[in-house]
């Protein structure tokens, strides 16, 4: 499954109709690339890698996750 999250928070599903903003977080990279150092050279912006789990979806201990990562990066800390 493929999530796009929008910095202001708006989720939007691969596939919507419409243009996809310009800032968005990808959720397809393996929790496994955690620490790995080509992971810089897929893609150099700042990346949570967290896993979710396929058979539950996005929990609210998924989102908090996402939370906390968005304002460490607001903060920038």
């Amino acid at each position: 499954m493929l999530l796009f999250l929008d910095v202001d928070g708006t989720l939007l599903p691969f596939g919507a109709a419409g243009p996809y903003p310009t800032y968005d977080a990808r959720v397809d990279l393996p929790a496994a690339a955690v620490g790995h150092p080509l992971l810089s050279r897929v893609d150099p912006a700042p990346a949570l890698l967290h896993r979710v789990d396929h058979r539950r979806g996005l929990t609210e201990r998924d989102l908090a996750a996402v939370e906390e990562w968005l304002g460490t990066r607001r903060d920038g800390r």
